[in-house]
């Protein structure tokens, strides 16, 4: 018995156009691939969608993690400016150019990682995947409360 396999050329090349896209999208900042994807994902039928397109919450995943390492790189640029300077910056440009070579973007708005100075803490943060900025109220578990991605610095008590 011999079986033959059609590929309806339409699906396939759907399929590669769509693929194309998305490995377009996967390095551009998140909140400029977000609008792109949702563009993407309407011109697809849905019965073939499930193969073929990355879950939006999976650029977002990617989005979190890059605004964790972007927040852990500030951090570490704050703490090596306070054991020279003895505190930390009131202003995240003042690690530009010696600390940082420029200020992280938020993915996932494209504008600089912001710092609020709250009591005895420095924190910076990112507004997070509901794009609202909170002013530094950290992430609620699971995103289904909003808030930021924190990353907070306490100076110590003897000031070094």
């Amino acid at each position: 018995m011999v079986f033959r396999v059609f590929v309806l050329s339409h699906v396939a090349t759907a399929y590669n156009e769509a693929r194309q896209q998305q490995e377009s999208l996967a390095i551009e900042p998140f909140f400029v691939a977000q609008p792109k994807h949702k563009e993407l994902v309407k011109n697809i039928p849905a019965n073939e969608l499930s193969q073929m397109i990355i879950n939006e919450h999976e650029y977002e995943e990617v989005a979190v993690a890059e605004a964790h390492l972007e927040l852990t790189n500030v951090g570490i640029a704050m703490t090596r400016y306070r054991l020279e300077h003895g505190s930390f910056p009131e202003k995240l440009d003042t690690l530009v150019p010696r600390y940082l070579n420029e200020i992280p973007l938020d993915p996932f708005d494209g504008k600089p990682l912001r710092l609020l100075l709250k009591e005895n803490q420095h924190v910076v943060y990112s507004i997070g995947p509901d794009g609202k900025d909170d002013h530094g109220k950290p992430l609620s578990r699971g995103y289904l409360l909003g808030g930021d991605i924190t990353f907070a610095l306490t100076a110590p008590k003897d000031g070094r």
